[in-house]
């Protein structure tokens, strides 16, 4: 196989820079994904129209590129990197279309970064830029692009009236006072007790409000991160 086999490139579309603007979109309403769990930074729950906003958003983050984009990216970091001699026994089309249906799967802006930086990264100087097996690129992909998904599918599963929404603002605001040590209404006659009791006694109460919170959200991510599931 050799350079003279290469397909035409096509004119490629402007870089996709969507990671950091996804993070920001989930900074300002209020949410934050850590440790494979989508939680409130705060007490404010986002209203409905806000989450359903922010899902199409993820959604369109999630989108693959086309298999003929794939295709011109891939061609690109074929011609600056070094092929073993065992490449020469396929066809350059049969290997950028094997490793284009792979890649379907993944986000588009996640491949372009990965398949740029594969080709760009500074190497020590007695190494080079070797054509990458297709699992080290995927290996590279598949944790950002889960992550990526489980914040979408998280958001889809968040769906509530108004009186839900500021019932659930509530209890996170609860909840956060008693993980902090202090008394909520609810156990206000504990202010009195031994410090036992008052220890028990926030532990058993903030028990009793994450239940309500997994009752309202369901078996969505923020009733996981809120500790029953």
């Amino acid at each position: 196989m050799d350079d003279a086999q290469l397909p035409m490139l096509a004119e490629l579309p402007a870089p996709i820079v969507v990671e950091d603007r996804l993070k920001t979109r989930l900074t300002s309403h209020s949410l934050t994904f850590a440790d494979g769990k989508l939680r409130p930074s705060s007490s404010i729950i986002p209203s409905r129209q806000s989450l359903a906003e922010l899902t199409r958003e993820f959604d369109v983050a999630c989108r693959p590129a086309d298999f003929d984009t794939l295709k011109a990216w891939l061609t690109v970091l074929w011609m600056s990197t070094k092929k073993s001699a065992a490449m020469s026994d396929f066809r350059l089309d049969n290997v950028l279309s094997l490793y284009a249906s792979k890649l379907q799967r993944y986000p588009a802006d996640m491949i372009e970064t990965v398949l740029a930086e594969w080709s760009s990264t500074p190497k020590p100087k007695d190494a080079h830029h070797w054509w990458p097996a297709i699992g080290e690129i995927e290996d590279a992909i598949r944790g950002p692009s889960e992550t990526r998904r489980m914040i979408r599918d998280g958001l889809r599963e968040w769906d509530m009236d108004e009186a839900k929404r500021q019932r659930l603002s509530q209890l996170y605001r609860e909840l956060a006072v008693l993980e902090g040590g202090d008394f909520t209404f609810n156990i206000r006659e504990l202010m009195h007790a031994d410090r036992d009791d008052q220890i028990s006694g926030i532990r058993d109460e903030a028990a009793r409000v994450r239940r309500e919170i997994y009752q309202i959200e369901g078996p969505n991510t923020f009733a996981r991160a809120a500790g029953e599931a």
